[in-house]
């Protein structure tokens, strides 16, 4: 049964794709798909694929209006990626500078307390507490800083990048 189906679809196929040139009684031509009227004369109507060489280019099959509209386009985009990465660097430079005044504003508000402590046993006590806080105040903000320095390398290395990405799309 589907041996039956498919030989049915391959027949149907292939009388769609037939094309036949009729001449009529009267002498006109017509071309169809299918077969010619009794009295017509037909013959079938061989189609060949056009040869890879008569396409046309890319080039040629774009109009420059529409290549002109591409390079601007890319333009604007390589253009957009320096700005944002320029934006990004910005950003980054004042967050490290935010963090390192905000870090030396508690070492030093805590350096501060240190001088208020007693001469004590409690004194120094606290005096130690004061000392390890700092320390880890001062440990965060280098964790912070690494990681934003790291960021701000790559985010440099791809803004040379863009820049040079840019001048090449730019217009000569």
């Amino acid at each position: 049964m589907k041996v039956l189906v498919g030989i049915a679809a391959l027949a149907v196929a292939g009388a769609a794709s037939a094309q036949f040139k009729c001449t009529g009684a009267d002498g006109r031509i017509s071309f169809q798909q299918t077969p010619c009227e009794r009295g017509a004369k037909a013959a079938p109507l061989e189609l060949k694929p056009v040869p890879r060489s008569a396409e046309p280019s890319a080039s040629e099959a774009t109009p420059d209006w529409k290549r002109r509209d591409e390079v601007a386009l890319q333009q604007y985009a390589a253009e957009r990626r320096v700005r944002e990465l320029e934006a990004e660097i910005s950003g980054l430079e004042a967050a490290i500078v935010s963090r390192n005044a905000g870090t030396e504003a508690e070492i030093s508000r805590l350096r501060n307390a240190k001088g208020r402590a007693n001469n004590n046993l409690a004194g120094a006590t606290w005096e130690q507490s004061l000392s390890s806080e700092m320390q880890a105040i001062a440990t965060r903000n280098d964790s912070a800083n690494k990681l934003d320095l790291d960021r701000l390398a790559q985010r440099r290395r791809e803004l040379k990048e863009a820049r040079v990405a840019a001048s090449k799309n730019s217009p000569r």
